[in-house]
């Protein structure tokens, strides 16, 4: 993953077993830089998400990675809301699976389809422009957000 000036990211680390800590590496090749880390598990939905990216030419990769776990099989979506860049927003399913990607430049929703219990994830990648701030809501249809 790759970070620019002023991004908040989410980082999947997985699951930490009983008795171990979480531990997170990061190297800064543009020299000194500081970060703040906080660790958790991934949330069970409905759960909302927010965050900056920022595109990086040299790196290809999701600017964050928003792990949840599903309560029970349901149909899902997310809400989601960009301003001042674009990103796209592809699911991981607990299988393995990822669907294409969308793109979102301001509000919208992605309709995730029908998710079983366990863990997936979105991919949050940032597109050239200006950096992005976004807020994701993962929900059951049949528990629409308020």
């Amino acid at each position: 993953m790759a970070y620019g000036a002023g991004d908040t990211s989410w980082l999947d680390l997985g699951a930490v077993p009983a008795g171990l800590s979480a531990q997170a590496t990061f190297i800064c090749r543009s020299g000194p830089a500081s970060y703040d880390f906080t660790f958790t598990d991934a949330p069970p939905l409905p759960a909302a998400f927010s965050g900056s990216s920022t595109h990086d030419i040299n790196v290809s990769l999701a600017g964050s990675r928003l792990a949840f776990q599903v309560p029970a099989t349901d149909h899902y979506v997310a809400d989601v809301n960009v301003t001042g860049g674009t990103i796209e927003l592809g699911l991981r399913r607990s299988d393995g699976s990822t669907p294409r990607a969308i793109t979102f430049t301001g509000p919208g929703t992605e309709d995730l389809g029908t998710l079983g219990p366990g863990q997936a994830s979105l991919d949050v990648t940032p597109l050239p422009g200006a950096q992005a701030h976004w807020t994701i809501v993962v929900h059951a249809v049949s528990s629409a957000p308020a």
